[in-house]
């Protein structure tokens, strides 16, 4: 199975069942007296979310970016090894702390806790590493774009360094939500936002006809959007203030709303594309 598959698949099984699945059960056990089991609800809430930010969604981003990233730069793809060493090692990060963090009763919880968040910062470093390797290689001219995709790669695992810092040494049944906070900051703003706003102006010009992003535009909404994301992680003010300034320049400077540079009308795919994309910017900026 090539590896964009078997990742993706991956991140939508999980994003049904641990994911999904797992949120719906804690709304019913909330909501209808559903039992858990005698695990934490809190805590079962708190593994929802990590499952959901770096099972669903970085896996997915993993399997995307190892196969999208050789192909912009001209490049080979990365080695089997290292995509088998990314996959495990995050699953069975993401698989121990699922486990060990909601059953206070345990063996061995707190080292099961530490190990988990070891592996999973070994297997977003992987990733990053793999990730970096194919953009500084390939026959391709090197663009703007991947700087902004190479920050969002970076995030990943500093975002899972901040999760493994939550467990590593201590066992805690819930964790501070204020401590919480900053993963979620980092992998979804810093990860995930900055990753598709690189990988939007690569595809754009090819999807819907846009023209090419400004360079330096995109470099200075993007250094807004990510010292808005710094300052949420460290708990400094302003941090909302610089996310709506950064998405607003980073929209203008790839023509999210622009016109099109098409020399015949869109077919009908790449204009849901485009309202699909607008709608995402809008809700972005909301």
């Amino acid at each position: 199975m090539p590896a964009v598959a078997l990742f993706a698949t991956t991140a939508v099984l999980i994003g049904l069942s641990a994911g999904f699945g797992l949120g719906v059960w804690l709304l019913l056990a909330r909501t209808e007296g559903v039992g858990v089991f005698g695990a934490s609800w809190l805590a079962l809430v708190q593994v929802h979310g990590r499952i959901q930010l770096f099972g669903f969604a970085g896996l997915f981003v993993m399997g995307v970016g190892l196969h999208v990233l050789p192909r912009f730069r001209a490049a080979a793809p990365p080695a089997r090894g290292l995509v088998a060493a990314c996959y495990g090692l995050t699953l069975a990060g993401l698989a121990g702390r699922a486990i060990a963090q909601p059953i206070p009763d345990l063996p061995l919880r707190g080292a099961l806790l530490t190990l988990a968040g070891v592996l999973l910062v070994a297997g977003t470093a992987v990733f990053a590493a793999a990730a970096l390797d194919r953009l500084r290689s390939g026959s391709n001219p090197h663009r703007t774009d991947e700087i902004v995709i190479v920050l969002g790669v970076v995030a990943m695992p500093l975002a899972a360094l901040l999760a493994a810092s939550e467990t590593i040494g201590q066992a805690p049944l819930v964790v501070d939500a204020a401590v919480d906070d900053r993963v979620v900051w980092a992998m979804l703003l810093g990860c995930l936002a900055t990753t598709i706003f690189g990988v939007w102006a690569r595809l754009a010009p090819g999807f819907v006809a846009t023209p090419p992003a400004r360079s330096a535009p995109l470099l200075a909404g993007v250094a807004l959007w990510e010292a808005g994301v710094l300052a949420l992680v460290v708990g400094a003010p302003l941090g909302a203030a610089l996310l709506l300034a950064g998405v607003l320049v980073t929209t203008t400077a790839l023509g999210v709303y622009g016109t099109t540079i098409a020399r015949q009308p869109l077919a009908g795919h790449a204009r849901l594309t485009r309202l699909a994309v607008r709608s995402a910017f809008a809700w972005a900026a909301a």
